[in-house]
């Protein structure tokens, strides 16, 4: 099932986490392992909090395998763009001007 991710909706996604065929945890290393590999080429994400996702991603993990009832995308993982200075710590570039690029501490 893992190679055929890229492919699924968010809705499939959802199901399938659901379904506990796959976790919060497969599903973030899959997902990392698809960013590493095309967004040198297409630019698209600036910051990269793959620690934070990893956290995040065991976190949901825990709470699949206790609660019957979750968020409805619960375990699935998004991108934010970085129009505004929200995440302390978080690069923030404000939608991709340069001279607006900040890091945080």
């Amino acid at each position: 099932m893992l190679g055929n991710l890229k492919y699924l909706s968010a809705a499939e996604l959802i199901s399938s986490i659901k379904n506990k065929d796959i976790s919060p945890v497969e599903l973030i290393e899959h997902t990392i392992k698809l960013i590493e590999e095309r967004n040198p080429s297409l630019n698209a994400l600036i910051y990269l909090g793959f620690d934070d996702a990893r956290k995040e991603a065991k976190k949901a993990e825990q709470l699949v395998m206790k609660i019957d009832v979750l968020g409805p995308l619960h375990g699935v993982p998004i991108g934010i763009k970085d129009l505004f200075d929200f995440k302390p710590g978080w690069i923030t570039t404000f939608g991709g001007v340069r001279a607006f690029k900040k890091k945080y501490c």
